[in-house]
């Protein structure tokens, strides 16, 4: 059959709204997350061997659509079929399917096969005024109606004194199915994209692309020949930047020559169809390869797509204007200009290296794709790196970052929020929500978060000559996006190092205006712009909140999540109540994580690899309590599997 052919009756099928929905993302890991949740839940009525089966770690793949041509029929449509081999819900669904078998055929109707159907026969006669008729179900598979079904099923296993908790089984069997189908465009991935590869451009991607890119934008790849001026460079940098004794720095030299000089190329950790798919990739100027916003997946994106989405961003000419010229040289002078007249304040070797000569280059603009968004947005990103205010932004953060922390609200990381639970405990009257605040770094009035900043550094005694350093960072900040400079007229670029820090000064500025009594809150923490909060009272209560909040300043807007069965996250912790009111943490992993790290196989140090696995052990020891911490890390062996 053509392909377009097809593709039109698939595309038939799927224009059935009532049926199926299209949607921006790969719901596999949350789903695998809550089958194996559920059968941890359910253990009881499991035997062991089962247990072990169902709950064991294995490799999962979304389920998958195609069609089974009907050539009997007029236009030959297609006969739907999901294949659910190796999907979240496969082994538990045929588990229980089975347990579920003896319900069926208890009624005198029931033809068990074709040699029963023969038995039947031989006891039927067949009189002159009587006819034989066949009745089908049309489709009755996707015509079977879940809910009422369920109720049925449920008075059966009532009926036959069968244990009710399958029919929770039964339920995550089969709410929140899905399939993946090969499109080329809109949001719904193609037949190519994995949980870590996401397809949203017209280009179909071979097997070899797809590997390639699915071991990592950090996965570094052998070299073609040993890099001796690259090394031999570096060398020569450290020794003048460290001042090297000249007999200590010719004792380097020496030894660094006899270990490249027994050097041996690495063996080759892609094959010869990932380098062509890299080197058809980098000369295809029609799409793009991006990092994801949240989760580390890969994005391939039409550049036209794209370049479109920025420049929707670029059209809010209450951030961003457009000039004709390049601001980076007259940047480059007020920057020198300032340190040099604010030298008493430096010590002398951070005078010289910010004052140093140093090539300089323009900020510039980028968008990371939110994949777990309608429409999939851009995050825009300035990255700030080698422009003209980027070393002293850097300086400037770190002096101020002394100012951030001082209230009763703030959180470290999340290993401090785990210390903070500890002494807390939930009411039955009491709920858990979490506040977020829209796009805050964009969102920061500069001009009144200087003048906080500046009663900050009075307060504390500092030195107000810093507001002239952070003025310059800020003021005139600008970027180039496709040879074009823009102008940043308010917010703060996400990108720069002095970002984060105004961004907690601002918010706790925002606190000190909060007055929670009314609202009966018996925990605000913070972490930047996410709070955790427990109060008394239901999603009433919450939502008048949250308008009291997104009145204290027009440009400081919140959201919020409720609990969600006694159980919500913050950060990359799961906090759950338990019955006696006390809190327990697990890790918590968003819907878009990936669950991928440096592969095993990039060519890194071999420490850089090892600090993966080091890292993800530490994080389960840290935010996990013991009855969860087995899961955690049997999970962790999963993963680490997966990426080599």
């Amino acid at each position: 059959m053509d392909t377009a052919a097809y593709d039109g009756k698939i595309r038939h099928l799927l224009d059935d709204d009532l049926v199926y929905k299209p949607v921006s993302y790969n719901p596999t890991a949350r789903v695998t997350r809550r089958i194996r949740a559920v059968i941890r839940d359910c253990r009881e009525i499991f035997e062991e061997d089962v247990f072990n089966r169902l709950y064991k770690p294995k490799i999962v793949l979304p389920p998958k659509l195609y069609g089974l041509p009907k050539v009997h029929k007029t236009n030959v449509p297609l006969r739907p079929i999901v294949s659910q081999i190796s999907s979240p819900t496969y082994d538990l669904a045929k588990h229980v399917g089975s347990v579920l078998q003896p319900l069926v055929g208890g009624t005198s109707s029931f033809v068990k096969d074709s040699r029963h159907f023969i038995d039947i026969l031989k006891e039927v006669t067949l009189e002159p005024d009587e006819i034989m008729v066949s009745f089908d179900v049309e489709s009755l598979f996707t015509n079977v109606p879940v809910k009422e079904c369920l109720e049925v099923v449920r008075r059966k296993l009532s009926d036959s004194g069968m244990s009710e908790t399958i029919m929770v089984l039964l339920r995550n069997c089969l709410e929140g199915s899905y399939f993946l189908r090969n499109v080329s465009t809109g949001n719904i991935r193609d037949d190519k994209t994995t949980t870590t590869v996401v397809n949203l451009s017209s280009a179909t991607l071979d097997d070899a692309t797809v590997s390639v890119l699915g071991k990592g934008l950090n996965f570094a790849i052998t070299p073609k020949r040993i890099p001796y001026e690259t090394v031999i460079c570096g060398v020569e940098e450290a020794i003048t930047r460290n001042k090297v004794p000249s007999c200590d720095a010719e004792a380097l030299r020496q030894d660094v020559a006899v270990i490249l000089r027994r050097a041996k190329l690495p063996k080759s950790n892609t094959t010869t169809e990932e380098r062509i798919a890299l080197r058809n990739l980098k000369n295809n100027e029609d799409i793009l390869v991006l990092k994801a916003d949240k989760g580390n997946a890969t994005v391939v994106m039409d550049t036209a797509a794209y370049d479109g989405k920025i420049r929707h961003l670029l059209d809010d000419d209450l951030v961003y204007k457009p000039v004709s010229y390049n601001p980076t040289a007259r940047v480059t002078r007020r920057i020198r200009a300032v340190i040099r007249d604010c030298r008493e304040i430096f010590e002398e070797d951070v005078f010289n290296r910010l004052y140093k000569p140093k090539i300089v280059l323009p900020p510039k603009l980028y968008g990371l794709p939110k994949v777990h968004k309608t429409n999939v947005p851009l995050r825009p990103i300035v990255s700030q790196i080698s422009s003209p205010t980027y070393d002293l932004a850097k300086h400037v953060g770190s002096v101020l970052q002394p100012l951030v922390g001082g209230t009763s609200s703030f959180v470290k990381d999340s290993r401090h929020f785990i210390d903070i639970l500890k002494e807390v405990t939930l009411e039955p009257d009491e709920i858990m929500v979490s506040f977020d605040v829209e796009s805050l770094f964009t969102n920061v009035p500069v001009k009144e978060c200087l003048e906080v900043v500046r009663r900050k550094l009075s307060d504390s005694g500092m030195s107000e000559t810093i507001m002239v350093l952070l003025r310059n960072c800020l003021e005139g900040s600008y970027f180039l996006y496709r040879g074009k400079h823009y102008l940043q007229i308010d917010g703060v670029a996400m990108g720069s190092p002095v970002a984060p820090v105004l961004a907690n000064i601002w918010m706790e500025h925002i606190e000190a205006s909060v007055d929670l009594q009314p609202w009966a809150v018996k925990l605000w923490k913070r972490y930047v712009d996410d709070v955790f909060c427990i109060m008394k009272g239901g999603k009433q209560e919450v939502e008048q909140l949250l308008q009291y909040l997104n009145s204290i300043h027009p440009r400081t807007k919140f959201t919020y999540e409720l609990e969600s069965q006694r159980s919500l996250p913050f950060l990359d912790v799961k906090v759950i109540g338990r019955m006696d009111g006390t809190l327990t943490h697990t890790v918590y992993r968003k819907p878009t994580h990936t669950d991928r790290y440096l592969n095993a196989l990039s060519h890194h140090h071999p420490r850089h690899l090892q600090s993966v696995v080091s890292s993800l052990v530490n994080r389960a020891y840290d935010l996990c309590d013991p009855e969860y911490l087995k899961d955690e890390l049997s999970h962790i062996q999963e993963v680490l599997r997966r990426n080599g």
